[in-house]
């Protein structure tokens, strides 16, 4: 089955779109790019868009009462630190 990985930044459209990039880089060099699609939405599309079923990947802190899905950090995605870390564990809620 197919997971929605949704992409949120604070920061603006292009800082979600390279955690995107790396996120998508990351899962092909893993071989499970085919189990997931990689969405970037709005702060405001979180409630609109995203279900216990999806992901999320977010470079700040979010309210995680207020989000039905579980979320992972997109810091490592910018920064390069704990990546590895972060893609196990995106990985195993595949």
């Amino acid at each position: 089955m197919m997971k929605n990985i949704y992409v949120i930044s604070g920061s603006g459209q292009v800082t979600s779109e390279t955690v995107a990039d790396q996120l998508n880089i990351q899962l092909t060099e893993r071989g499970v790019s085919e189990r997931a699609e990689i969405n970037v939405i709005g702060m405001n599309e979180i409630g609109k868009q995203v279900t216990a079923d999806d992901l999320v990947v977010s470079t700040m802190l979010l309210d995680e009462q207020s989000v039905s899905a579980p979320v992972f950090s997109g810091l490592p995605f910018l920064t390069g630190i704990r990546i590895s870390q972060e893609v196990d564990k995106i990985v195993c809620s595949l």
